[in-house]
């Protein structure tokens, strides 16, 4: 309860600061509408099927981009975890690879996939795929080596070991990555919607509202995209604490 006042007095103080900058007139009203009608825009936007269409598709791209790095994130990261002589042939490759800005991968990408769905979902792909892998990579390297070498000296295979040990204490770093994997593909999928080509998403909405100064429609898109991200947060998170109970004990 502590912490739905909290959250509620944020939110509170947020739409007071934004009123008040309206009221003081500090920026044109054009291009900072009130926070009222940004609110009347969001809930007009439900009136039409494109903005369902446009939210749908968006969600489409991200957990296509999530099916797809995912896996590959993981099972790239486990092998470089767990198999040193690899991890260092390949560790530079990696941190100059994941050091290259998200946006300058989007030229590339066209080229390859060309102005299509395609390009974005793999170049988000891409992306969720390093970030995970990094975390899969640590959580493999800082597991509790006491139970290593005890399980070890018990003379346990290293499948055994793997699959017993090092995977399930690798599992929250994991967990972990994935949390900023879903947030880092909503990201380059809305990005992809607004610079590579298509007509539909909410990215692409954005900046459609953008062009013809409907800033309140923008600006409730952009709350739209921030809802979707949460929303997908706060579903993974259940599912979390759940399948992942042991983490931190």
């Amino acid at each position: 309860m502590k912490k739905f006042f909290t959250q509620l007095l944020i939110f509170g103080a947020i739409f007071s600061g934004w009123l008040i900058l309206y009221q003081l007139k500090i920026f044109n009203a054009l291009l900072v509408p009130s926070p009222q009608q940004v609110f009347f825009s969001l809930l007009n936007l439900f009136s039409t099927e494109k903005i369902i269409n446009d939210l749908w598709l968006t969600f489409y791209r991200m957990l296509a981009s999530l099916l797809i790095g995912l896996p590959a994130g993981i099972i790239i990261g486990l092998v470089l975890g767990y198999f040193q002589t690899i991890n260092k042939a390949l560790n530079f490759l990696i941190d100059f690879i994941r050091s290259i800005p998200s946006p300058a991968l989007i030229p590339p990408f066209i080229l390859l996939f060309g102005l299509t769905d395609l390009s974005k979902i793999f170049l988000a792909a891409f992306i969720s795929a390093l970030v995970i892998l990094i975390n899969t990579t640590y959580g493999v390297q800082n597991g509790n080596k006491t139970r290593i070498m005890f399980a070890q000296s018990m003379k346990l295979n290293k499948f055994t070991i793997f699959t017993k040990i090092v995977l399930p204490e690798a599992l929250p770093y994991i967990s972990a990555g994935a949390r900023v994997a879903i947030s880092y593909s909503l990201i380059i999928i809305v990005i992809g919607e607004m610079l590579m080509g298509g007509e539909s998403g909410l990215g692409k909405r954005i900046i459609d509202f953008q062009l013809i100064f409907e800033t309140s429609q923008m600006y409730a898109t952009i709350i739209l995209a921030g809802l979707l991200g949460y929303a997908v947060n706060k579903l993974y998170i259940f599912f979390e604490t759940r399948m992942i109970h042991w983490a931190g004990k």
